[in-house]
Parts: C-alpha cells; structure tokens; sequence
C-alpha cells in the first residue's frame, strides 16, 4: 500500500467520480482508476460501487475511507512538525500588537519563547487599531497579529487567543462588594471611564442596554492613564481585567452587575 492509493481512496469518496477526483490530484482518470483498482486488489474487498451516477462507498469502502482520513491526517500532522523545527533553527518572526498586548500579554509568552529558541528573532511592531495590525499582515509586514475581533476577511487565519471580563476599578479606599448589584452604584464616583479601543464598542452596545443613564468618558487611549486617574479618585472605570492588574496602584475590582 502507498499514499498514492490512500490519497485517492479519499479523493473517490470525497468527489464520488473517478474523473472529478483525477483533477483534484493532478492525475488522470485511468491513473485514478488504477490506484482503486491495485488498493481493492491488495485489500482483498471492494471499496466503491461504480455505476452511471459515478462511485459510492460500499460498507467496507466506508469504514476504510474513514481510517484512510485519519493516515492523511496523521501525514500532514508528520510533515508540519519537520516544518517546524526545520524553521525553528533561525529566522524571523514579526509581531503586530497594539500597546496593551505588547505591555501586559506578550512579555511572559516571548520571554519563554526566546528562552527555548533563542537563535530566532522576535520583532514587535506596536499599531494604533487593529485595522493596522490587519493592514501588517495582508501587506506581508507581520507573520503573526493581535486583534479584537477578527473581521470577515478570509485571507486571514484566525483564532482566539484569550477571552477576558470587564471588571469595574474603583479607587483605593474601602472594599466594593464581591458583585456590585445595581449600576446605580457607580453614580456616587461621577464618571465612569472607558476604553476607546474597539473592545469599547461592544461596552457602550453593553451599557446602553443594561445602564443608559450612566455618564461615561472614552476618550482616554491608554490604560495606564485610566488607573491613574482612577487612583486619584477622579472617577471609576470599565476595563478588561488583565489590564489594570499589572499597575493597579491599591485600585479595588469589583465584578459588573450585568457581566461582559
């Protein structure tokens, strides 16, 4: 048995025609047909009905196909993993981030990269917005971005990286309940600051549901300009939590009324 033969087994069954999977593989429908044939000679079962309406799985057929997915897979997991470590003895990789990752998620997760490759060069590039971050990868300028929300573009392999709750910072003073329980609560500290960042869009959309009357203030870019402002007692703030807690400066958290 070789790959050719398992390669167009699971060609057959995915097209159900011996002509459509040829052109799939780059073979003809002779060279096709002969691989079935040699395989279900070598298997000893028949794999395939053939008919005017093209080829179908027979029962053993099925059950064979299914096993010969899984070789494929096997295959492929075989060949990315050379091609990791083949890339791995050197090079680049180039890193789009806004300044909020670069600050508090990327530091832990690049030291101990770099700790287990160190003959590989990391280049951050820090962006505004991540419509620049997308802008750096489409552009060939990055190998690798940091967004909120990946978009509709299919040109872009997505996944997400971590998930995280907006928490309520308050300033240094007494304990806030474990959950605050009414939105009225924050109307004793004025304001309520908010990120500007895209993930504030989905706060306002949140808020307008669930607190309307609620003055807020977006328009502040950094973080770290918000905990300060909040340790001086000059309002509160909504803000994912990993990004107060590296500088929170004796800030209380206290979890939403209606969490995001």
């Amino acid at each position: 048995m070789n790959l050719s033969q398992i390669r167009a087994l699971v060609a057959v069954a995915d097209h159900k025609n011996f002509s459509a999977a040829g052109h799939a593989l780059g073979l003809s429908q002779p060279a096709v047909s002969h691989a079935i044939a040699s395989l279900e000679t070598l298997l000893g079962v028949t794999l395939f009905s053939r008919g005017r309406h093209g080829a179908t799985l027979t029962p053993a057929g099925m059950r064979i196909a299914k096993q010969a997915r899984h070789a494929l897979w096997h295959l492929e997991q075989m060949e990315k993993e050379a091609y990791v470590h083949r890339g791995l003895k050197g090079g680049e990789v180039r890193i789009a981030t806004f300044r909020s990752v670069a600050t508090h998620v990327l530091p832990d997760i690049l030291a101990q990269f770099m700790a287990r490759f160190p003959d590989i060069t990391v280049t951050l590039i820090e962006q505004p917005h991540y419509v620049a971050i997308e802008q750096c990868l489409k552009a060939g300028q990055a190998d690798i971005g940091f967004t909120y929300e990946p978009g509709s573009d299919d040109s872009l392999e997505t996944f997400e990286f971590i998930q995280d709750e907006f928490v309520a910072l308050l300033p240094p003073g007494k304990a806030p309940p474990t959950v605050i329980e009414d939105w009225d609560f924050f109307q004793s500290y004025g304001v309520v600051l908010m990120p500007c960042m895209p993930c504030g869009v989905h706060l306002h959309a949140h808020l307008k549901v669930h607190a309307p009357d609620l003055p807020t203030r977006d328009s502040i870019q950094e973080d770290s300009t918000v905990v300060g402002m909040v340790h001086r007692g000059l309002g509160a703030a909504i803000l994912p939590i990993w990004r107060p807690s590296r500088f929170r400066w004796g800030c209380m958290f206290g979890a939403c009324p209606a969490p995001l």
